[in-house]
């Protein structure tokens, strides 16, 4: 892993991002120990550059050395650097209590608002909920109070997490935002796209009512739901659950879905065995 921190090519980071979070996606499920090897692989990988780079924005910094940051520290946040969340809860508990100084670059809003959430103490939940509902308090643009509520989707309460997806149907939230909270969910952690299926099949007649059958956004929705499963038998369940729905807006979606579930299964069945003896060799806990 130490071969990896005299890289700087941004473009790089950005795939090493994307291969982990697909091996967390397919294979987080198969056991708690799998599960720690994979986001200490992603700490021993991203959290010596996000403590190189800080969090301060310097005036000299080049444009890839921004880039940089900004993708190492959500990173090394996601994959428990406990230095990360500390210093992420100490400056979302400083900005939520002075709004008119605040501490951090815009570039790290989202990111310390979901770090807060997600490993931060649980009253952020309640905290971050309020800056979505009064942002002009926080002076928080149109991106940042979506970041707000998407950070209220990155919580690792089960409870927290129907409250949400209740939250997101409500009339505090535009239809159209319902999919921004969907994806965020569904991506915070190995459980959380379980519950999001949970409450889409108890809630798909509200669903339905508040987006309309036959909009483009229920497709949207249907995608991002069930899009990172990742074994065959999920892949069954959701073709039966969908099989007497009307399902004219999503007619194309539904089906790339299944398919792409269905070849992740295959490359997770496949591989299961060497990823597993990998980790166990090369990542220590």
């Amino acid at each position: 892993m130490e071969s990896f921190q005299s890289v700087n090519e941004y473009v790089v980071w950005q795939i090493i991002s994307l291969y982990i979070e697909s091996m967390y996606m397919t294979w987080a499920d198969e056991s708690d120990d799998l599960r720690q090897r994979i986001q200490a692989f992603a700490r021993s990988l991203f959290s010596p550059l996000a403590a190189t780079l800080g969090w301060c924005h310097r005036d000299t910094d080049s444009a890839l050395e921004a880039r940089l940051r900004a993708i190492s520290i959500p990173r090394a946040g996601w994959a428990g650097d406990t230095q990360v969340i500390d210093e992420a809860c100490r400056l979302f508990d400083e900005f939520y209590h002075n709004p008119d100084n605040k501490p951090f670059h815009h570039d790290f809003t989202s990111s310390i608002f979901e770090i807060a959430v997600r490993s931060g103490p649980s009253h952020n939940y309640d905290l971050v909920k309020e800056m979505y509902e009064h942002s002009a308090r926080w002076h928080l643009s149109e991106d940042h109070r979506m970041a707000a509520l998407g950070a209220m989707a990155c919580t690792s309460d089960c409870d927290r997490m129907w409250e949400t997806l209740d939250y997101a149907l409500s009339e505090h939230v535009l239809p159209q935002d319902l999919n921004i909270v969907l994806g965020f969910m569904v991506s915070a952690n190995h459980h959380s796209k379980h519950v999001v299926w949970k409450w889409f099949t108890a809630n798909y007649q509200r669903i339905l009512d508040r987006l309309g059958e036959c909009s483009a956004l229920l497709g949207y929705v249907v995608k991002t739901t069930i899009g990172d499963f990742c074994t065959l038998d999920m892949a069954d369940t959701i073709e039966d659950w969908f099989r007497n729905k009307h399902t004219a807006a999503f007619d194309r979606s539904l089906p790339q879905a299944l398919e792409f579930i269905r070849i992740r299964a295959k490359w997770h069945d496949r591989d299961i065995e060497d990823v597993a003896e990998w980790f166990k060799q090369h990542v220590d806990l």
